[in-house]
């Protein structure tokens, strides 16, 4: 078990979500970091991996925001420091619960298959929790790379949305040459 030190609290800058902080010892008490099998449990294995890698960043979904406050408390414990944190809203199905696959396709092969372009699904899903300030809806992907920032990642959750995703698709199919579609049909 990690023992939490009486009064220990972790507290983060998150980049998309801003300041959070957590009562260590209120809100999780001693925990395991080793199962009975003797292997660790993930976020230790998490934390230890982030650390020996020199992870400056960690971006992921929401749901694993709880998972920071023990990972803080193991990175601190080891003498390592913490990375930067950037916890992305789920991404949505058109009834507004958890995306799944019930909402569909689930892979990007099986979009690829569907005739989906690879510029306009790195364009679609960009844009899913993402803007640059503009009123710009279709990017090319170095367009994306250029102008992307993590603080301009949003904080509400994007809901998927097929029909603007066949219209993305649709005005990148129409700004290819004939050349680099015909391999597609």
């Amino acid at each position: 078990r990690f023992k939490v030190p009486s009064g220990a609290r972790v507290e983060i800058d998150d980049i998309v979500r801003g300041k959070v902080g957590w009562d260590a010892e209120a809100t999780v008490g001693d925990f395991i970091i080793l199962r009975s099998s003797g292997i660790p449990v993930y976020n230790f294995c998490v934390a230890v991996d982030d650390a020996t890698m020199k992870i400056t960043h960690v971006i992921r979904a929401e749901e694993h925001l709880t998972n920071t406050l023990r990972q803080g408390l193991i990175l601190e414990a080891l003498g390592y420091p913490m990375p930067e944190y950037a916890h992305c809203s789920l991404i949505l199905g058109e009834d507004r619960s958890k995306l799944s696959k019930r909402h569909g396709a689930t892979s990007v092969d099986q979009f690829r298959k569907e005739g989906f372009l690879r510029d306009a699904m790195i364009n679609y899903l960009a844009g899913l929790g993402w803007n640059d300030g503009t009123d710009q809806e279709i990017y090319e992907e170095d367009e994306i790379i250029e102008a992307f920032s993590l603080d301009r990642v949003v904080k509400s959750s994007a809901v998927f949305d097929m029909t603007k995703l066949k219209w993305i698709n649709g005005q990148h199919i129409r700004i290819q040459d004939n050349a680099a579609l015909q391999p597609l049909v």
